[in-house]
């Protein structure tokens, strides 16, 4: 987890709670945490400024957890981590459809939420440097599939210059044998 600052969005209405998850967050990652208590911030965050993890709490005043789940996916791909008091198994499996990594029901050990945050970092690392190389493999690909173009276009006009040059030495074989025919 060494190297460059991890970017960590907390919802959290909770002063307390985002006091303990704050503290435990830079304690372990050294991480950039930005706090806020309302779902539509947390919105608003993520589009000017896409975080590495998300970790929301259901209790945001605003808006319903699903929403929020549903909006944050619609934003931008990043692992998001829910907090709950007590969720429905049915709310569970939509979080869990709108792409929600975790969730967490309250109260829930710290080493909990640490390990879920490390689990989230790591398979967002993995997702951008899978990223990287599929794009790195498109244009591998595009550029492979150019040259092979223009080596087909220059064996066409190999081939044509090759049809043209045996047509003329037939040509030339012909008209030797005719003179030679004729002597």
């Amino acid at each position: 987890m060494a190297g460059d600052i991890r970017k960590i969005l907390v919802v959290e209405p909770d002063a307390r709670v985002v006091e303990v998850m704050v503290d435990s967050l830079v304690r372990r990652f050294g991480a950039q945490i930005t706090c806020v208590s309302h779902g539509r911030d947390a919105l608003d965050i993520e589009m000017l400024e896409p975080q590495d993890v998300v970790v929301a709490s259901c209790d945001a005043p605003d808006m319903p957890c699903t929403a929020l789940a549903e909006q944050l996916a619609a934003v931008s791909r990043r692992p998001v981590i829910m907090t709950a008091q007590a969720l429905e198994s049915d709310e569970v499996i939509t979080l869990l459809r709108f792409g929600v990594r975790d969730v967490l029901v309250k109260p829930f050990p710290v080493g909990d939420l640490l390990q879920a945050v490390e689990s989230g970092i790591e398979s967002h690392r993995l997702h951008r440097e899978h990223q990287v190389r599929h794009r790195q493999l498109r244009d591998l690909t595009r550029r492979l599939v150019r040259e092979r173009r223009e080596m087909s276009q220059r064996m066409d006009l190999i081939c044509r210059d090759l049809v043209g040059a045996h047509r003329r030495l037939v040509s030339r074989v012909l008209e030797v044998e005719e003179r030679i025919g004729q002597n």
